[in-house]
């Protein structure tokens, strides 16, 4: 059997016909490994708001920050379902929201804990009239000499 140019360039062992070959075997590998690491990166993404969540929870996030808490934990939560279907990429989807969330409550206790937002504004205002008074005071004790 004699071989023409022509079987050089489209025959099944030819440069090109490998190169196609590979590039299916690659992106064949590549989407199945993506399917398979979607369990393993749920994992990951639950387990860091669980902790999170855990954390909120132990600063008071129930009563501090129960938006937040509740949000968070309602979406860890719906992040199981979906694991448990088999949907990864949902679940993943709503852990991440999960922790999200979970910043926030914490971010929120401490907050409440050290003294709250709206304590901030009160102690702002009452220093503004502690610091007028004191002036006022210095001005009459400057007319007064």
């Amino acid at each position: 059997m004699r071989m023409r140019a022509h079987d050089l360039v489209t025959g099944p062992f030819t440069l090109l016909g490998m190169r196609s070959a590979l590039l299916t075997v690659a992106v064949t590998a590549i989407g199945l490994a993506s399917v398979g690491c979607g369990g393993a990166y749920y994992g990951i993404t639950a387990g860091a708001a669980s902790a999170k969540l855990e954390e909120a929870r132990q600063l008071g996030a129930e009563t501090r920050a129960p938006y937040e808490y509740y949000y968070a934990k309602t979406h860890l939560d719906e992040a199981g379902f979906e694991a448990s279907s088999a949907s990864y990429s949902d679940a993943a989807d709503y852990a991440e929201i999960a922790e999200e969330y979970a910043i926030r409550a914490i971010e929120l206790s401490k907050a409440s804990k050290a003294g709250g937002a709206g304590d901030a504004k009160k102690d702002g205002k009452d220093e503004a009239v502690k610091g007028a008074s004191s002036s006022e005071k210095d001005e009459s004790e400057g007319k007064g000499k």
